[in-house]
Order: structure tokens, then C-alpha cells, then sequence
């Protein structure tokens, strides 16, 4: 049986929707299904007996599709069997039949490339040949891209040290990108005392800030605020801030100007009317059919339908609803009609739903035009972090799998997506230091920006400083470095048993040492425990060079063993459809 899902159940009376996986391991290829096998675990409490209620699966039963589907299915796993045979052929060493059932079938198990390092390394052990074939694998053949690119990335924080003047320490503030022009804007916040109005942006290229409104209440904006949310439209080229915290004045502290309703404020930075602002919501936002006054809400903007869409946020004045914690559900906003509609006014109320919130991230992934809600909070002590995908033009929202260890961890995430690479990054700052700090990401440049924040600690201000942040991802050539460190190591191991101990030296002070990170601590020590290898066997005054030259093919299965581990390691570094396959034969073999 294949595991379709691992998931966990809400303990309350609203529908869920699973994404069920239905592709085979490691390929596009869908197979069909006929019965699924629901297993619970465990049960919310010691006192409840596990039970699932009004299960319903949607799917494509069309016999044609499904027929096709099938069709398609066996001729895969026929294609796979082959592969692990040939596979199990060649790794035990029955040449002959790998040859002739190759022949036979004129099947493409691996990439022509590797099928030459192993006949030139496991076969011959001709070491020489083989480090020629991997840089060609990885120079010519663009075999390592993949790993590359799915390897997991290393975090390189650097604190920014801007030009001129900078804005004053705050938390609970906002930050968007201007991607096309290298800009990044910040708006409002909490200095500790007060709320602010200030507006600035920040060059990328300069390094330098520039207030643009020191009140952009004066200036016909919004009103000094914080917890609230600002998203830029590259379309539009237009700023739009919607949400604020609104909290009883201090004992002793001067209010600031409220509005009772929701506003909805939109900044122009192009045309005639740039440096402006406009209010669409003069008229109440909530009376139009958007969403109430709230704080702590999330949008996004398709660009190419041109949509705003916003979803939770914790709405004010609860007391005025239903006595309890309310939040808000997801609304759109068409930026050329400048009108909303209400996608998902309330979540408990929808067949298929995503439970409101607030403290969450969201993204908008433009080629399939699916809106992604990861984390948050409720008051309800029963709700746990979830992640859920929902497509606005089909009103279906899914569930998606979401590592526990992260889901326990996540508060107030910030969440970005690269639509270039189809990436989606959750920053989670676990015992941080600070705390309603704001985050963005450059598209362009591939860069996070840090700004501001709350220590938390009386008597220390708000934070004012500016942080950038890349993600390290090992490249090509790191790559290949490593495979052909590999290569040398387990050349210069055979060196020390055939080849006189000068030879050996002069090879591990050139060839071996120029492809070690000397700023790694754990190549270097290798380095050094490679010389102490040397010094051991030179003492030993035995050399075993009669019979086992480089390429000579009469080899002992113990070195043939040797060569595969070698082999094997250098696969890790090829895309996985390029390779045979991971899976050995012998392990799908049941005991019988």
C-alpha cells in the first residue's frame, strides 16, 4: 500500500479538504486508485474514541481517463522493473546479461556521461578518466544544476549601514518592494509611546533613506497606526494600507484621531498624480461590502488580474458581534473597479473553508494564481498552525503538509515567495530577541530585508536598524570541488599502496590539497589525517604497486566494492532522472 497522506484533524464540526498525493515517487507519472484506507492514530484526548465522520472524496472517475490513466501507470512500473534490474545486473557484476537485456530492450537507464564513469571507475579503475567524465558531467552535461538547486540553502545575515539619515526605532510597522525601481518603502508603526505617520523609502543601490511624509494624515493619508498591513502593485505602480491596532488611549496620554470604520488609503508613485494619496474608503469599507475596521491583516495582488485580495486580521470591537474574539475572512478588491467583494466573508461559513486568523503569512504564487495562508493564531486553545492553498477563480481551498516541527514553532511568520524559482520561505524566529519586526523579500537581487522591532525589554527603545539576509546555496562548481575532492582522496588512498612515497606526497601537497576548502575545519583536519595516512603506510615499508595499476581490470571484488561506494557518492550530485534508480531490488523482495 502507498501512503497517500499523514494529517491531523481539527477537534471542531468544520470540513477540511486533504490534497491527496496520487503521482509515483520521483516522477509526473499519476496512478489510478480504486480504495483508500483511513487509519487513525490517535484521538484528541484520553477520554474520546477515535472516529471520522462524513469522509468524501473528489476525484476523476471518467472510465476513459481512468483507462489512460492505468495504461500509463503500467507502463511506467514495466519501465522501473527494468531499471532495477539492470541496476541489480550491474552492481553484482553479471555483465554479460546487463549487456545483452540492454540490447534487448534499448533501454536509457542513466545518462550516456555516467554509464562512462562507471564503466571507467567501478569497472577498470582508471581514476584518471573518471575525474576527466565528472567535470564533464557537471561543465558539459549540466548534471549537478539540480542538485544545485534543491540543495538546502545556508542563511548570511549582514547588518545594513545606511546613508544619511534613518528612520526612528519602532515595531508593528510595514515594509513593501518596489522591485523595478530598487525601492523600499516603510509606513507607520509604534515608537514605544505613540503610533506614527511617518512614509520613507530606502535605495537598495544607495544605501540611503528619505523621509517622504513626516504626517501622511496631514497630507490626506492615513492616520498615524500600527498593525496594520501595505502591499505595492507593480501593475499600478501604487502603495494600498489597509488595517490598524485601535486601542484605548493611556491613563495620562493624549488619543490620537481614530476612525470608528475601516479605512482603505492608496499612494500614488507614478504620473501626475504621484506623491498623492486617495481614501476608497470615505464612504465606510464595510458598508461597500469589505471587510470591518481590523489590525494584523494580509494581502496580496495579482498582478495580472489585477486583484487585491485580504484575508484575517483580528477585527475590532467584538463586544459589538458576538461577545468573542472575531476575524476576519477573505475579501477581493479590484484595483480598476477600486470596488471590493467579500471572496470569503466568513470562514466557518464556507463548505469547503480556512479557519480566520491572525498573525499569518500570505503569498500569491502568479502562474497558477493560488493564494498560500501559512500559520497564525486564534483564541481558540484547540487551533493548531496549518498551512492551506485556495484558488480564487474555483473558491477551493486545500490543506497542504506542514512539518509539525515548524507548525509548533510558527507565530506571526514572515512569508515570502521567489515566482522565479517557485519557492515559498517562512521566516520563523524562534527565542528571538525581538519581536514585531518586519521582513520583505527582493525578487530581484534575491535578498531578505529586516527592519525594526520590540526587544521586548522595559526600558530598551524600539529598534531602528536594518539587516540584509541571502540565502547560500552551494553552486555548480562547489559541487564538482567536492565531487573531485572525493575522486582525489580515494586516489591518493590507492597511491599510498602502489606508488612510492614521494609520488604520493607531491600529489597530496597539488592536486588533492587545491580542491580543499582550506576554510573548512573538517577538509582541513581530512587534509592533515591524509598525511598522517601517508606517513603510516611509508613506515610500514610494504607497496602492493605489482598488479595494480591504474585501469587494470583483474581486480578484487573488495575493490570493485570500493570503486561503487565512490560511484555511488558521485551520484548524489546528479538529478535523480539522469542516474539509475535508489532503490535496490533485493529491498522490494519480501521474506518468503
Amino acid at each position: 500500500m502507498r501512503e497517500l497522506l499523514s494529517a491531523k484533524l481539527n477537534d471542531d464540526g468544520v470540513a477540511q479538504t486533504f490534497s491527496l498525493n496520487y503521482k509515483a515517487p520521483n516522477s509526473e507519472v499519476a496512478f489510478p486508485c480504486q480504495y483508500i484506507k483511513i487509519c487513525p492514530i490517535s484521538a484528541h484526548g484520553k477520554s474520546y474514541n477515535m472516529s471520522i465522520w462524513h469522509v468524501a472524496l473528489s476525484g476523476v472517475s471518467t472510465p476513459s481517463f481512468v483507462k489512460e490513466v492505468h495504461d500509463t501507470f503500467l507502463a511506467h512500473k514495466n519501465t522501473q522493473t527494468l531499471h532495477l534490474i539492470l541496476k541489480h545486473l550491474r552492481r553484482n557484476n553479471f555483465l554479460a546479461g546487463h549487456s545483452a537485456l540492454l540490447a534487448q530492450t534499448n533501454a536509457q537507464v542513466e545518462h550516456p556521461r555516467v554509464t562512462e564513469l562507471h564503466d571507467a571507475l567501478v569497472l577498470r579503475g582508471n581514476l584518471a578518466k573518471a575525474e576527466q567524465l565528472v567535470e564533464q558531467m557537471a561543465r558539459e552535461d549540466n548534471l549537478f544544476e539540480h542538485c544545485a538547486r534543491v540543495s538546502p540553502p545556508g542563511c548570511s545575515w549582514k547588518r545594513v549601514t545606511p546613508n544619511g539619515s534613518i528612520p526612528p526605532g519602532r515595531g508593528g510597522h510595514q515594509l513593501c518592494v518596489d522591485p523595478d525601481s530598487g525601492l523600499i518603502y516603510l509606513f507607520g508603526g509604534w515608537d514605544g509611546s505613540k503610533n506614527l505617520a511617518d512614509f520613507w523609502s530606502y535605495s537598495i543601490a544607495k544605501r540611503r533613506w528619505t523621509m517622504l511624509s513626516e504626517d501622511t494624515c496631514a497630507d490626506g493619508g492615513p492616520s498615524a497606526r500600527s498593525c496594520h498591513n501595505m502591499v505595492f502593485s507593480s501593475s499600478t505602480g501604487n502603495h494600498y494600507i489597509l488595517g490598524q491596532l485601535k486601542e484605548a488611549p493611556k491613563p495620562g496620554a493624549s488619543p490620537q484621531p481614530q476612525r470608528g470604520d475601516g479605512d482603505f488609503f492608496m499612494h500614488f508613485t507614478r504620473g501626475s498624480e504621484r506623491g498623492t494619496w486617495a481614501d476608497l474608503s470615505s464612504g465606510g469599507l464595510e458598508s461597500v461590502g469589505g471587510p470591518p475596521s481590523l489590525s494584523d491583516p494580509q494581502m496580496v495582488i495579482d498582478e495580472e488580474k489585477r486583484v487585491l485580495y485580504v484575508f484575517g486580521g483580528r477585527v475590532d470591537n467584538p463586544a459589538e458581534r458576538d461577545g468573542q474574539q472575531s476575524y476576519s475572512g477573505m475579501f477581493s478588491f479590484h484595483l480598476d473597479l477600486k470596488s471590493p467583494d467579500p471572496a470569503r466573508p466568513d470562514g466557518s461559513l464556507n463548505r469547503v473553508n480556512i479557519h480566520s486568523r491572525t498573525g499569518h503569512g500570505m503569498v500569491l504564487y502568479p502562474k497558477t494564481h493560488e493564494i498560500f495562508v501559512v500559520g497564525g493564531r486564534r483564541s481558540n486553545s484547540k487551533y493548531q498552525p496549518d498551512m492551506h492553498s485556495f484558488n480564487p477563480s474555483t473558491r477551493v481551498s486545500q490543506r497542504l503538509p506542514f512539518d509539525s516541527a515548524i507548525a509548533n514553532t510558527v507565530s506571526a511568520p514572515r512569508v515570502c515567495i521567489d515566482e522565479e524559482l517557485g519557492e515559498i520561505y517562512v521566516l520563523i524566529w524562534q527565542n528571538s530577541e525581538r519581536d514585531r519586526e518586519r521582513s520583505l523579500y527582493d525578487p530581484v537581487n534575491k535578498v531578505f530585508y529586516m527592519f525594526g522591532g520590540n526587544t521586548g525589554e522595559d526600558g530598551i527603545p524600539r529598534l531602528n536598524d536594518l539587516w540584509s539576509m541571502r540565502l547560500d546555496r552551494p553552486t555548480v562548481d562547489e559541487l564538482l570541488r567536492k565531487a573531485l575532492l572525493a575522486v582525489r582522496k580515494f586516489r591518493f588512498k590507492k597511491m599510498c599502496n602502489v606508488a612510492p612515497p614521494f609520488e604520493a606526497l607531491s600529489y597530496l601537497q597539488t592536486k588533492l590539497a587545491e580542491v580543499v576548502d582550506q576554510l573548512d575545519e573538517d577538509e582541513s583536519a581530512d587534509l592533515r589525517a591524509m598525511l598522517s595516512y601517508l606517513l603510516a603506510k611509508s613506515t610500514n615499508g610494504k607497496s602492493d604497486r605489482e598488479g595494480h595499476e591504474e585501469g587494470n581490470v583483474q581486480t578484487s571484488e573488495g575493490e570493485r566494492k570500493e570503486r561503487r561506494e565512490l560511484f555511488d557518492f558521485l551520484m548524489q550530485f546528479v538529478a535523480p532522472d539522469q542516474r539509475e534508480p535508489d532503490t535496490e531490488l533485493c529491498d522490494i523482495i519480501e521474506n518468503v
